[in-house]
């Protein structure tokens, strides 16, 4: 178990107001990615000690992007979709610059809307290639029993949409959430298993270096696990679980 400080909210968007941009980048895709420097906090109670002054300092959008969603954040970069995950954009807030990603393939997209009926979508950096990679997964079921499934991924680096060929998941699968969790070069998504006798909870992987699939049992302390409860943190996932001290992450070993 790994014990975590709860800092407070207010504390936490006041410091990533402030947080430095590290002068150190890398050029991907056109945009250009920095590393936010490393920040150690200590005494924060302080705030609270009657000393505090308050500030008449505001956040103020720079960006508004109409009837989209925030999907995820990756290493500073963040991504949005919209109209149903067919319009992806990617953003350096750090930066302010921002691409959309070009469309779907034509038949792709087509059988992506229509004869699939749920879509997921992750976004991840492949540490093995040095690439940002956008994965859409759209799936089939009937009697709730996976009959096929499509999946495409987006490369940075040839700025184009491949589809992933002999994608291998247990027929029983069903997925809680569309969009995946990632950490160390692959996407997690919460999920069951509902095998014939009974079901399970499990976490599907994908690696995005090796473009493969694969799928552990997962439980913790009994409960299921749902997408909020799945954390990032120093490079792995883990399971957080949040008490009247702070908050626990435990490593899941896959």
């Amino acid at each position: 178990m790994l014990a975590i400080m709860m800092i407070p909210r207010d504390l936490i968007y006041e410091i990533l107001c402030r947080v430095p941009v590290n002068k150190a980048s890398i050029e991907c895709g056109g945009i250009i990615i920095r590393a936010f420097n490393k920040l150690y906090l200590a005494d924060y109670e302080s705030l609270y000690d009657g000393n505090a002054a308050e500030s008449d300092g505001r956040l103020e959008s720079f960006l508004t992007v109409d009837e989209s969603q925030l999907f995820d954040s990756v290493n500073g970069l963040v991504c949005c979709t919209k109209s149903n995950q067919n319009i992806v954009l990617i953003f350096n807030p750090s930066t302010r610059k921002s691409i959309m990603l070009p469309v779907v393939p034509f038949d792709w997209q087509i059988s992506f809307d229509y004869c699939f009926d749920k879509h997921l979508c992750g976004f991840g950096y492949d540490h093995v290639n040095d690439e940002y990679k956008i994965v859409k997964i759209a799936l089939l079921y009937r009697s709730s029993i996976l009959h096929d499934i499509m999946v495409i991924m987006y490369s940075f680096k040839t700025n184009s949409w491949t589809r992933i060929e002999n994608v291998r998941l247990s027929k029983g699968v069903q997925f809680k959430e569309r969009r995946g969790r990632f950490a160390s070069g692959a996407l997690y998504w919460p999920a069951t298993d509902m095998k014939e006798d009974n079901s399970c909870s499990v976490i599907v992987r994908f690696d995005l270096g090796l473009e493969q699939f694969g799928e552990f049992e997962a439980s913790f302390e009994g409960k299921d696990i749902d997408l909020e409860r799945l954390v990032a943190f120093e490079g792995s996932i883990h399971v957080s679980e949040y008490n009247s001290c702070g908050v626990d992450l435990s490593e899941i070993n896959d």
